[in-house]
């Protein structure tokens, strides 16, 4: 099957489109008449945009569905904080709540263990 591709000049940079099936072959260019060897270029990746790269990194808002980023502390089109950080701040006030019942037992223990010992 022939299809056409292109390779530039090593050269002088001049674009040179070419039946496929001669790539490898050596050729004088067009522009500048220096031999030139006619190869297709790899394919290279789809070069990512802006807009894919950070799309990513968006979450809906579940209040007003507006797009925020993932890092957000709150909506700044409605306000509303993220589920994710939500998450987060209840694991913190959980924890705290934790270290300060173990505050309390343990100042009770202390506190029994002190009258007990002063009774003595």
């Amino acid at each position: 099957m022939n299809t056409l591709s292109k390779c530039k000049c090593r050269h002088c940079n001049q674009s040179i489109q070419f039946d496929s099936d001669n790539a490898g072959a050596t050729i004088a260019c067009p522009k500048c008449g220096m031999e030139t060897l006619l190869f297709v270029p790899p394919e290279l990746p789809k070069p990512v945009s802006a807009v894919e790269r950070k799309a990513g990194s968006l979450v809906e808002c579940q209040e007003c569905g507006n797009s925020i980023s993932r890092q957000a502390v709150l909506c700044v089109n409605c306000g509303a904080i993220p589920s994710l950080f939500r998450i987060g701040w209840y694991v913190l006030c959980i924890m705290a709540a934790m270290s300060i019942i173990s505050g309390i037992i343990a100042f009770a223990v202390w506190a029994v263990n002190n009258c007990i010992g002063s009774m003595k």
